[in-house]
């Protein structure tokens, strides 16, 4: 099985963030996926006996599910089934480093990209250099060509390179041998709470496919992506570029049950034309209070902990219908000049009656009844997505609208307990083929609605923080794109953390130096939806430019070695310039008094910030 039909087959599911009991304001949730409509043989010659030989390639769509089994055979299995090799291993070994300079934008308190302090060399010389490893496994283990299981296993997951030297033990007394870093004479095994925020083994995700004569049942914990990822982003494999995400970071997973299925009779008739699939699922968003951390786990030790009640859960159905062609399918048409055409929608419907504050309750304590709260949120999610193709031109979009409403969020709100949500997100993006296909020219327009309300402690980066609404203000309208969307090198993903409250073009170009190098430029101008939630007030964010020259010495399959460096250079306009004379909506009035959020303790403009990193990697 080649890397890029083994990546395709890890599915691309529907995850989901809407208005989650700990942040209003991140009411996004994710699509789901379906299979391809190409059905699978039930007649099978008999196999000579020999080796076993790796699984074949899954006919499967860009959306990343196996297709659905024939029906005109008993019970829809193959009598006789392939002997497959039982396990294949899948995945990337990568090494990152990353120079900043001016990251901060030359701010000194917190509209800068971190807090300053003593510990933050960021806001004292202004440059900071660093370097991280991942090395990502996804094994799959072939029962048959009916049944497999599937997983992700992150080693040394964006692990700080240093960052676990020996003798380093966080709070902990250091061993007599190394009392100083300086001391150290390598690493150790990274260690969740002793000298890493988690272990050098991460287990993320687990899932099965099971092809049975009506469909495709898939259940576990599974990846999730839709579209072109702004709102699920499985943070591995590229529907529109057919490769892997070598550079993302983070991923969304769902527990799910889903069943996907195709309409017969739906196809056009024409060679290659898909047909009607649909998806029903069925997702854990979140239970809420298990027995697992209340006392009368404490002395069990086997069997099953169990969620303790269903009135805090947050219940989530999933619907999704759409054509989509197989990578054959699609090659065919583009290489006989024909329109090759996808497009889907999928609808996701959220609610939560109840919540459980658990703020106070550790792990191995019983949890305060009182702590039960109401919350009365639900929400629709909808997000239609296309993509086409023809001759030398090529589009895709997504679109993605989230409507809903909270009864009951004080905790996160003590102005506005009851909110309204209404979220819009979209891009678009445009390419033509030219010099033989060895340039490309594209041109992308983002657009993520925006909030008054602004990041808490006068932060702007809103992946990590929550925006809390101000006075007089229900509505919670600020959408964020996954954050492993990515557009830039410094504006969105560090300084801003996600695509939010903008309006955005990219103009870029790409050109095949040689069959093995790369280079690609792209400039991106953003603007601000809602100027109110800037420091200035101001209309524009900024211009930024990035460029980056790659290598790659790899077989068809896109296995082998790669490398690349980038630099990017980031010009702010007037969106930090000097605020100290303009007022901002008051926020957390508990106690009956209104205050700004952004303190103007900058007198000064922003300043422009650069960026250069390189990365390593070997796909296998």
């Amino acid at each position: 099985m080649t890397l890029q039909d083994r990546r395709i087959s890890l599915g691309v599911l529907v995850a989901l963030g809407l208005v989650s009991a700990s942040s209003p304001a991140r009411a996004q949730m994710g699509p789901g996926g379906m299979p391809n409509p190409q059905t699978m043989p039930t007649d099978e010659e008999e196999k000579p006996e020999g080796p076993a030989e790796e699984a074949p390639p899954d006919a499967v769509a860009n959306l990343g599910l196996p297709p659905p089994p024939k029906l005109d055979s008993p019970g829809g299995i193959a009598k006789d089934r392939k002997t497959l090799a039982f396990t294949e291993i899948h995945g990337y070994l990568r090494l990152r480093t990353d120079l900043f300079h001016k990251l901060g934008l030359g701010l000194t308190d917190k509209q800068a990209f971190r807090s300053c302090n003593s510990l933050t060399q960021i806001c004292d010389d202004q440059t900071i250099g660093s370097s991280n490893m991942r090395m990502r496994l996804e094994p799959t283990f072939n029962i048959d060509e009916q049944v497999k299981i599937q997983m992700q296993i992150d080693v040394l997951d964006n692990q700080v390179l240093g960052a676990t030297p020996e003798g380093y033990a966080g709070n902990q007394a250091r061993p007599a041998n190394v009392p100083l870093n300086a001391f150290a004479g390598g690493q150790v095994p990274a260690e969740q709470g002793k000298n890493s925020p988690w272990d050098a083994v991460r287990v993320k995700r687990a899932w099965a496919e099971v092809r049975t004569p009506l469909g495709v049942l898939l259940f576990g914990r599974m990846p999730s992506h839709w579209g072109m990822g702004i709102l699920a982003n499985s943070g591995g494999w590229n529907r529109t570029t057919e490769s892997w995400c070598l550079d993302c970071d983070f991923g969304d997973s769902a527990d799910r049950v889903m069943f996907v299925t195709e309409i017969p009779g739906t196809a056009s008739g024409k060679p290659d034309d898909p047909r009607l699939r649909v998806a029903v699922g069925m997702d854990w968003a979140a239970t809420g209070l298990t027995d697992g951390i209340a006392s009368d786990y404490r002395n069990r030790y086997d069997g099953q902990p169990r969620d303790i009640t269903d009135d805090d859960d947050v219940r989530q159905w999933v619907f999704v219908v759409g054509k989509f062609h197989t990578p054959p399918q699609w090659k065919t048409k583009v290489q006989r000049g024909q329109l090759a055409w996808d497009y889907g929608l999928y609808a996701v419907y959220r609610a939560q009656d109840a919540d459980t504050d658990l703020k106070g309750t550790a792990v191995g304590s019983d949890p305060v009844k009182a702590n039960l709260v109401n919350r009365d949120a639900s929400a629709w999610i909808f997000d239609a997505t296309t993509r086409l193709r023809w001759r030398k031109w090529s589009a895709e979009a997504e679109l993605v609208a989230i409507v809903g409403s909270i009864g009951e969020s004080k905790e996160l709100s003590p102005a506005n307990p009851e909110l309204d949500v209404l979220q819009l997100g979209g891009v678009a993006r445009a390419q033509y083929r030219a010099l033989e296909n060895d340039m490309r020219l594209g041109i992308e327009v983002g657009y993520a609605s925006g909030d008054q309300a602004e990041a808490t402690g006068g932060s702007l980066n809103y992946r990590g923080t929550l925006a809390i609404q101000p006075q007089g203000d229900s509505r919670v309208s600020n959408f964020r794109f996954d954050p492993d969307y990515q557009v830039d090198l410094i504006l969105f993903r560090e300084i801003l953390g996600v695509v939010t409250n903008t309006i955005y073009f990219k103009p870029s170009m790409e050109y095949d130096l040689t069959g093995s190098i790369t280079f690609n430029a792209a400039s991106i101008v953003s603007f601000v939806d809602e100027p109110v939630a800037t420091p200035a007030n101001s209309r524009m964010y900024g211009m930024e430019f990035d460029a980056d020259l790659s290598y790659k010495n790899v077989d068809k399959a896109g296995r082998g070695f790669h490398a690349g460096i980038a630099y990017g250079v980031f010009f702010p306009f007037s969106f930090l310039d000097d605020n100290s004379a303009l007022s901002h909506p008051a926020y957390d009035p508990a106690d009956g008094a209104a205050g700004p959020i952004w303190s103007g303790a900058d007198v000064g403009d922003a300043e422009t910030a650069h960026t250069l990193q390189t990365r390593l990697l070997v796909v296998f």
